[in-house]
């Protein structure tokens, strides 16, 4: 049994109650069967399935590769690819390849590799230790200077006839991740009715009053359940003398209440009147569209929010459009350059760490400055 990268009932309704199976399935015991594996699947999130399922993958092509069975773990075999993986990446993308592989024995009913073969386990500090693959310090950051250049390279463009709705919708998420520091993750799960006008109150989008020079709150909602952890609230400042590049002033507030809604109205797309979204709701809403949706060639297709790797591509093809390098960008680089940014003249007080993504009293925020 591998990852199942499908959504199933129980991701459905996870964080929800659960619909009443005993009046549907009865004694079926082949659909019970089905939804006790999806249950066993449901210990990681649909996102972690798809991830873990692309480093399982690799690893069964590692031991087709040797000749030897995936299942049970051979400790060499599972050494040597650790060793691999060790050599290109940095430590936190091992976890993630070796995670994939403990999951692998979890559903096949097979021991912890790292536990029974301790092995295993030494190549596993041995690279935490060293750490010799690649560094998170080339990442790259989507700084002011690069998001300005972006907003020129956009507007020749256009004045010279090319102006597609990805670029559009390109610059919406590019304005939004670097003002609002927010990652890739963050901004797939981003609905319409997360974006409030101060103005408008919480029925905006549905009884939307005058926009102008209002501020914005821009809710960060929980994807998994509305039970653990809180979701972030963000306040997006209309600003006073924003530059203006092509008519448009480079500000996420101004593009997202002039441009982007706006043009998804247009589409159809616009908050729901089945919306019950508050200011205190956690969880993502179930009705409204997505904030930053795909755009299917043919009529009929269903649309759904862009992944994670069209926002890393898009920072990528923009590098390359603006004369830099593309190697280092990821969905991340705009949250580091806001980030980079906030911290450029020295080191923030420590109250503002927690608001800054460093939670703990030993992730000091010197550890996480990168100067642009």
């Amino acid at each position: 049994m591998e990852f199942a990268k499908d959504e199933n009932v129980w991701d459905v309704h996870v964080g929800r109650e659960f619909p009443d199976t005993q009046r549907f399935v009865g004694g079926s015991v082949e659909v019970w069967s089905t939804l006790t594996a999806d249950l066993q699947q449901s210990k990681w999130a649909r996102s972690t399935r798809v991830l873990y399922q692309g480093w399982l993958s690799a690893f069964l092509m590692f031991c087709a590769y040797c000749e030897v069975a995936p299942l049970p773990i051979e400790p060499d075999i599972l050494s040597m690819w650790i060793t691999r993986v060790a050599t290109l990446y940095c430590f936190s993308t091992v976890q993630i390849a070796v995670s994939a592989v403990i999951g692998f024995c979890e559903l096949n009913n097979f021991q912890h590799p790292l536990k029974a073969n301790p092995v295993c386990a030494l190549a596993m500090k041995g690279a935490r230790r060293v750490k010799c693959g690649a560094s998170q310090r080339l990442r790259k950051a989507l700084d002011a200077q690069f998001v300005l250049d972006i907003w020129s390279m956009l507007h020749e463009l256009r004045k010279n006839g090319f102006d597609s709705i990805v670029n559009k919708r390109a610059l919406a998420f590019t304005q939004l991740s670097f003002e609002a520091a927010l990652r890739g993750g963050e901004l797939c799960r981003l609905k319409v009715c997360d974006v409030i006008f101060i103005a408008c109150g919480p029925a905006c989008g549905l009884k939307c009053k005058s926009h102008h020079d209002s501020d914005v709150l821009l809710f960060v909602r929980l994807h998994k359940t509305a039970r653990d952890g809180v979701a972030k609230v963000i306040r997006l400042v209309a600003p006073s003398h924003a530059p203006v590049i092509g008519g448009l002033e480079v500000s996420a507030v101004s593009y997202q209440g002039k441009t982007w809604l706006p043009f998804l109205r247009t589409c159809g797309k616009q908050r729901d009147s089945r919306c019950k979204q508050t200011f205190s709701s956690k969880a993502c809403c179930d009705v409204c569209p997505e904030l930053f949706p795909t755009f299917p060639k043919t009529r009929n297709s269903v649309t759904r929010a862009i992944d994670i790797s069209a926002i890393t591509e898009a920072f990528k093809k923009f590098a390359v459009l603006t004369g830099r390098s593309p190697v280092g960008y990821s969905s991340h680089a705009g949250r580091i350059g806001s980030y980079s940014g906030c911290t450029a003249g020295g080191c923030v007080p420590k109250k503002a760490g927690p608001g800054l993504g460093w939670a703990g009293k030993s992730n000091v925020p010197e550890k996480r400055i990168k100067r642009t």
